[in-house]
């Protein structure tokens, strides 16, 4: 049980990574189509 409840949080911050970069390419994309 230990073993998995170490791993768990390193997960949790790749999943948030991830999230951050493709809110930021959402975004950029989004404000691209918005200007042309």
């Amino acid at each position: 049980m230990g073993h998995g409840s170490k791993l768990f949080p390193q997960v949790i911050s790749e999943i948030q990574s991830v999230q951050d970069v493709a809110v930021r390419t959402l975004f950029q994309i989004r404000y691209r189509m918005a200007n042309s």
